[in-house]
């Protein structure tokens, strides 16, 4: 009887068990939006087999461990129920999309990565990206909250909106392109002459069920060849508009994360794509800030509290933090200051953000120390950055931005944690620890043994010179 309910199970437990063929995405569904409880992100991972099927991956070790667009053999089991991840029953909270399409979630038992990213040359050299972007356009909807001209094209390259003075007093616009172009300053642009706007027509009513996303994608792709002769896979980035209503999904914004790390890898094709619901100015960078490897900017316990970070939740324009910078590998190891956390004292000008010192100045965009006690949204350790902020470039507006009456934003030094990741590829967010003015010192939100997100004797002076700050 023993041996016979032992055999049994061995049998349940194989035949639960399988091996396939997928590409693997990191996906990031966004919820900043304001209408729902609890929640503001849900991270998970997903792997799309040819057959259009998709098995969701909700471990966070297991999930961070592939590459999006990385083919993989994965043999997996089926979870006994949709926990892998985060499941979701309260009537006014966000779901994930597998949650609202009822998918499963699977454990990964063993993998293998047929294809992988390839590592970027050492060599600094601007990366000029191609973009495909679709209007999806259904029989019975459209986006419409973002026309084609006025909204989709303009948003991204030719805003007439003057937002201020950037690098050397030039004007800086109000586009999704020129934020990245001035945070990356300028070694990562989006090639305007690369670029390809479509409506397309899907040729069908919209879905009214689940969130169709993948299967909507891929619809629109072949519509977009069909009708435009334009094959979605040549293109380094893939965005997609779609209609407010659209099925029961919850985002407002939704992307794979990691598929172009512009500091690990090296460039390809049709592995990036984002998804826009919605129409708040920096929602688009924020989403390619994902496909960067980016997760995001927040003030304890809030995820996106940050409204300083396009990686945060306010809607106005701002930039890229120091701390993404750097992960990202925009900031030249010059300009980047690496202190000892035991350092007492010690004088350096931080220049602002906005643009890079001059070479030979011996002034800095960045000064950052490692913290291994820092803690924050339960992650211990990490680098924790000090950067110095004036209204300019991206950040000429900073006076509009929620937060400002409290924290009076202009001409501080921003002091930041960019929690330990484990990965080159994807960050782990950053949270925000203290907004300093002259003499400031105190970091009321580091929680660690130490009363200062500083080291002793570290304490900001007033003295100032063309935008920068001594320390």
């Amino acid at each position: 009887m023993i041996a016979t309910v032992l055999i049994a199970a061995a049998a349940h437990l194989a035949a639960a068990t399988e091996t396939v063929k997928c590409v693997y995405d990191l996906v990031n569904e966004d919820f900043a939006d304001g209408t729902f409880d609890k929640i503001e992100a849900v991270n998970y991972g997903v792997c799309r087999t040819r057959q259009g099927r998709s098995l969701h991956i909700g471990d966070w070790k297991t999930m961070r461990s592939f590459r999006s667009g990385d083919e993989l053999t994965l043999t997996v089991r089926k979870d006994d129920s949709a926990t892998g991840g985060r499941s979701s029953n309260m009537q006014n909270e966000a779901k994930a999309m597998y949650e609202l399409n009822g998918e499963d979630t699977y454990t990964v038992l063993e993998s293998l990565t047929s294809t992988s990213a390839k590592a970027r040359p050492e060599s600094r050299t601007t990366d000029a990206r191609s973009v495909l972007v679709i209007r999806m356009i259904y029989d019975d909807s459209s986006p419409d909250y973002c026309p084609m001209e006025s909204c989709v094209k303009d948003g991204m390259y030719d805003s007439s909106t003057t937002l201020g003075s950037g690098y050397l007093g030039t004007p800086v616009t109000g586009t999704t392109a020129s934020v990245i172009s001035e945070s990356s300053y300028g070694s990562l642009t989006f090639d305007k002459g690369q670029t390809t706007f479509l409506d397309v027509r899907m040729e069908k009513t919209s879905p009214t069920s689940g969130c169709p996303t993948y299967e909507e994608m891929w619809h629109a792709d072949v519509k977009a060849e069909q009708q435009f002769g334009v094959e979605a896979n040549t293109f380094r980035h893939r965005e997609y508009f779609v209609p407010l209503v659209f099925g029961r999904c919850s985002f407002s914004g939704l992307a794979n994360v990691g598929c172009q790390n512009p500091a690990t890898q090296a460039a390809r094709v049709g592995r990036c794509w984002s998804i826009i619901r919605g129409t708040h100015p920096t929602l688009r960078a924020h989403e390619f800030g994902h496909n960067f490897g980016l997760f995001h900017g927040g003030l304890d316990p809030d995820d996106y509290g940050d409204q300083i970070s396009v990686m945060g939740n306010d809607r106005a324009f701002r930039a890229y933090t120091a701390p993404d910078r750097d992960f990202l590998g925009w900031i030249p190891s010059e300009f980047v200051r690496l202190m000892s956390p035991q350092t007492v004292s010690y004088r350096f000008t931080l220049h602002a953000l906005h643009e890079l010192p001059q070479p030979g100045s011996g002034q800095f965009t960045t000064v950052k120390f490692w913290c291994d006690s820092c803690q924050s949204q339960g992650v211990t350790g990490g680098h924790v950055y000090l950067s110095f902020l004036t209204p300019q470039g991206h950040y000429s507006q900073m006076s509009s931005l929620q937060g400002n009456s409290q924290y009076q934003y202009a001409n501080k030094v921003y002091v930041h944690l960019q929690r330990r990741s484990g990965s080159t590829d994807y960050g782990r967010g950053t949270a925000r620890l203290a907004v300093l003015g002259n003499g400031g010192h105190s970091c009321p939100r580091l929680r660690r043994p130490l009363d200062s997100c500083v080291p002793p004797g570290w304490r900001h002076r007033a003295r100032r010179r063309q935008h920068s700050r001594t320390r």
